[in-house]
C-alpha cells in the first residue's frame, strides 16, 4: 500500500516538504487519525501542532477514523481562516 501525504503552510515547515510518499506498516484498517499518529512519530515537531485539519482526496474531513486505501492522497493543514 502507497499513500501520498501532503502537508500546506507552517505544516509544511515544520516537516521540511510538502509531500510524502509513505507505505504504512500492516495496521488494518488504515484510518487518517492513524496516519497522523504515524506523521507526528517521524516528525517530532508535528506534535506541538494542535487544530490540524485533514483532506482525504480532496474531500475535507469530519470523521477522523476514515479509511485509507492504496493510492488515497492526504493533505494535513492548519486551521484556515479567512476575511
Amino acid at each position: 500500500m502507497m499513500i501520498n501525504i501532503l502537508f500546506f503552510a507552517r505544516l509544511r515547515e515544520v516537516v521540511g516538504q510538502g509531500i510524502i510518499q509513505y507505505q504504512p506498516s500492516l495496521v488494518k484498517p488504515l484510518t487518517v487519525k492513524l496516519v497522523l499518529e504515524e506523521m507526528k512519530f517521524q516528525f517530532i515537531r508535528l506534535q506541538d501542532e494542535k487544530n490540524i485539519r485533514a483532506a482525504l482526496n480532496q474531500e475535507l474531513l469530519s470523521d477522523w477514523n476514515t479509511p485509507v486505501q492504496d493510492g488515497d492522497e492526504i493533505a494535513f493543514f492548519p486551521p484556515i481562516t479567512g476575511g
